[in-house]
Formats: structure tokens, C-alpha cells, sequence
């Protein structure tokens, strides 16, 4: 590592740095008991990681909170962290809702990593499903609005650049992380009552009936 190196530059080697070694390996060793995430079956496969985006969001956010100055620079995996969570929790709750209002199922991809196009669709539908909550869902709308504003295609919290060139994040001033936080716990936890009401829902109509069972 040091073959033509500057002079008085010393070899990477001798830093104290954490370094690759002929051990370094992902693949577990046989009788290994390590992290066996549930990832391999189609219902834990999406809430395992809608569960651990929201965690991992969290951690970083009390951390972040704190407020010393060396912890601004988890502003972009915390805010990285957070949009995801909400853009999965959106994905999956799309289809959900679409199958109790008979209509035809959807592939949330086709919306990419669009909040602003998630949410019209999801959006009206839960108007549709639970036309009770029109103060709390126009708060969430507003919330994911600015979010989206910030960040409207999943890439500026996480590259300082576009591919053309130009620079991400170009009008942001900063965020009050304590706010920003609890808004967008407020909203995950809305969009996880939709989530929990639709799935109830689903289930009853699901379920035979008592006369069917006879």
C-alpha cells in the first residue's frame, strides 16, 4: 500500500484503522447463532423491514437529538431512514386498500420513490376506508408534503449530488431534529393504525362466516 507513496506519508497499515483480513467473511460459520432476520416469507418479509427502518430512524434520532455537534452528519441517515419507512409503510398499504374498495390491485413500484405521487393514491383512499379521520389525514398529507419537498426522489439525503452534476439539498436550512422527529413518528403512526385497520378488515371479509361453516 505504501509503492510510491509521498514522502512522510506513512503506510495505511500503520494507522489505527479497522483493516481487512484474510478472516473477514459474511457468510456464517457452521453452528454459528447469529442474526437470522424473518425475511424469507412474504408477510414478515415487508413489516420486518417497515419495523426496522422505524427502529433504526429512532436510534439514530435520539442520538441525533442530543444535539452534540459531531452528530449532525447522522442528519442524512436519519432523515434517509425515516423517508424510507414511510414510503414502505405507503407501498404496502396501497394494495390493502385497493382490495377493500374492489378495485384492481396496483404494483406500487410504478411510483418509484415518489411521496408526493404515493399519497395521491393512497391518500384518497383512506378517505374511502375511514372517512373519519379527515383532520389527522390532512396533517399527514401536509407532513409528507414537506418531506417530499426536501427529498423528492429518495436521493438527496443520500448523495451530495445529482448525476448531472448539481447539488442536492441545494435550499435546505436545517431541520429542528427534536420537531422532525415526533412529526414523523406522528405520521408513521397513523399510516400503522391504516395499516392495522386494513388488515383487520381484510381478515373479517376473509373469514367464513358462521353459516358458511355449518
Amino acid at each position: 500500500m505504501d509503492r510510491d507513496r509521498p514522502e512522510g506519508l506513512e503506510c495505511l497499515t500503520d494507522l489505527d484503522l479497522s483493516w481487512p483480513s484474510n478472516a473477514d467473511t459474511l457468510i456464517p460459520a457452521p453452528g454459528t447463532r447469529g442474526l437470522v432476520a424473518p425475511i424469507q416469507t412474504q408477510f414478515s418479509g415487508d413489516f420486518a423491514r417497515i419495523e426496522g427502518f422505524r427502529a433504526a430512524a429512532q436510534i439514530v434520532g435520539e442520538r441525533l437529538i442530543e444535539g452534540e455537534r459531531v452528530d449532525e452528519r447522522l442528519l442524512y441517515p436519519f432523515a434517509s431512514l425515516w423517508r424510507h419507512h414511510l414510503e414502505l409503510q405507503l407501498k404496502v398499504l396501497l394494495p390493502d386498500l385497493e382490495q377493500l374498495l374492489g378495485e384492481e390491485i396496483s404494483d406500487p413500484s410504478i411510483y418509484q420513490h415518489s411521496l408526493t405521487k404515493l399519497w395521491a393514491a393512497v391518500g384518497p383512499k383512506i378517505a374511502q376506508v375511514f372517512p373519519e379521520d379527515d383532520k389527522d389525514r390532512a396533517v399527514v398529507g401536509r407532513v409528507l408534503s414537506q418531506l417530499s419537498t426536501l427529498d423528492p426522489d429518495a436521493q438527496h439525503f443520500r448523495y451530495a449530488t445529482h448525476q448531472n452534476g448539481k447539488r442536492t439539498l441545494s435550499n435546505f436550512r436545517g431541520i429542528d431534529a427534536a420537531a422532525f422527529h415526533q412529526a414523523l413518528m406522528n405520521v408513521s403512526s397513523y399510516l400503522d393504525a391504516a395499516l392495522n385497520g386494513a388488515g383487520f378488515l381484510i381478515a373479517e371479509i376473509d373469514a367464513p362466516s358462521s353459516t358458511e361453516m355449518i
